[in-house]
């Protein structure tokens, strides 16, 4: 299952994420989390220049995964998504603690 946090908005958000959003709801699933849950879009305050005002990012909850699996389901995703996707765990023990997904395509080969 999928929730969005109390403000969150999809509006314009790239397929990709579609994609990421879909992958992750797995992934986190099978760790154990009761539900996935997407905390910021488009929405929010995040830095200047950042992927989210773009429609090229999202975040997921970890909080709400047993303990010791945040960084677990973010290397099971990233090995899923693959080097377009640039996911990172962010603030890490605090209570804003985070996985930041943004679609970087590579350039064309």
């Amino acid at each position: 299952m999928i929730e969005l946090k109390a403000g969150v908005r999809v509006h314009g958000i790239r397929p990709e994420l579609v994609l990421a959003i879909h992958v992750a709801e797995g992934i986190w699933v099978a760790a154990g989390a009761p539900v996935l849950v997407i905390t910021a879009c488009i929405e929010g305050q995040h830095v200047e220049a950042s992927d989210h005002y773009a429609g090229c990012a999202v975040d997921f909850r970890t909080k709400n995964l047993p303990q010791g699996k945040a960084s677990i389901v973010v290397t099971q995703l990233l090995a899923a998504l693959g080097s377009d996707f640039f996911i990172l765990l962010e603030n890490v023990g605090g209570a804003n603690e985070h996985c930041h997904v943004s679609w970087r395509p590579k350039a064309a080969y």
